[in-house]
């Protein structure tokens, strides 16, 4: 028995010694976790609330330095933008200064890369139409007309210089009375000739296009005209009255050369990258028809046809010309 004594002495030691041990690491917890009291009873640390305060101050300051950084960067390219704009129009490519959010240039960049917008190249194409020649006595309607057109661009595609050829036919119709004398009287007749007008005209021309980047694109323009007229009868026969001249069965005819004025207008209208029509009108007048007249020899003093042919060629190249043309655009 006297043996377990220390034993048991030992025991309750270090029991005694292991539950002060956990008041004291119990009370370093509570001096970490809780606020210190001063001997006064006040607190030595922040209240919750102040905490609280200071936490969203800190919030607000990170709040606030995201919008200057946020703004910053908006001001910069908003500065670029202005930039590209005016560099656009200094080139030429058009922009809108007040366009600071960049859609127009984003727009155009667009419109660049679908090829129905591109206008890089040059565009050739055929022509057909009707043309109305009106003088002071007569009104002509053309048979069908023709002709073909080649194009190139200029000022970044705002204008254009062609260079076209053309062919107009014309049939007309020469009725001519006949007076007889008669026993009863004078007794009266017509009989009818038939007459060819052609009239083949190289123009050269220029365009000022109202749109830059459009698939419809309306124009308005002038030109120059060289032309080469022609008025023939359809038959051979001679009326000429003085046979002994030997010009009896000779085929008379009216040739004529000269410049001519131009207007134009109309609009291109774009299908695709390579195809598109061409809806134009051309208002055309001779400016020296009479001065470049090629007439025949001394037999139009002695030949009616002669003579009726120069006259009618003549007023029919200082007529008013008014045409309307389709053609059809190909991009190259």
């Amino acid at each position: 028995m006297k043996t377990k004594k220390p034993v048991m002495l030992f025991l309750l030691a270090g029991m005694a010694m292991g539950m002060s041990l956990g008041v004291s690491a119990n009370d370093d917890i509570d001096v970490l976790q809780y606020q210190q009291i001063n001997i006064e009873g006040a607190y030595n640390g922040k209240s919750p609330g102040d905490q609280i305060e200071a936490y969203r101050k800190k919030l607000e300051k990170q709040s606030e330095d995201i919008v200057k950084s946020k703004i910053e960067k908006q001001r910069i390219k908003q500065e670029q933008q202005l930039n590209n704009n005016l560099q656009n129009i200094f080139s030429g490519h058009g922009g809108d200064l007040d366009d600071h959010s960049g859609k127009s240039e984003k727009r155009l960049d667009k419109e660049h890369r679908k090829g129905k917008y591109k206008q890089e190249h040059a565009k050739i194409g055929p022509l057909i139409g009707v043309t109305t020649l009106k003088g002071e006595n007569f009104n002509y309607e053309s048979n069908l007309s023709g002709g073909v057109y080649v194009e190139s661009p200029l000022m970044d595609y705002r204008a254009g210089l062609g260079l076209s050829f053309n062919y107009m036919g014309m049939d007309i119709t020469e009725i001519n009375p006949v007076l007889y004398q008669t026993y009863y009287g004078v007794v009266g007749n017509t009989f009818e000739r038939d007459l060819d007008y052609t009239l083949y005209s190289i123009d050269f021309y220029g365009k000022y296009y109202l749109s830059q980047y459009s698939a419809i694109r309306p124009f308005v323009g002038v030109g120059l005209g060289y032309n080469r007229s022609t008025l023939k009868y359809q038959d051979k026969v001679n009326t000429n009255s003085f046979p002994q001249f030997g010009n009896y069965q000779r085929e008379v005819i009216y040739n004529n050369s000269y410049f001519s004025g131009l207007l134009m207008g109309g609009t291109d209208v774009r299908f695709s990258d390579n195809f598109g029509i061409l809806v134009e009108f051309r208002y055309r007048k001779a400016i020296n028809a009479a001065a470049n007249q090629s007439n025949q020899t001394f037999v139009q003093n002695v030949n009616g046809d002669q003579v009726f042919l120069n006259e009618l060629g003549e007023s029919i190249d200082n007529s008013h010309s008014a045409g309307v043309s389709l053609g059809v655009n190909v991009y190259f």
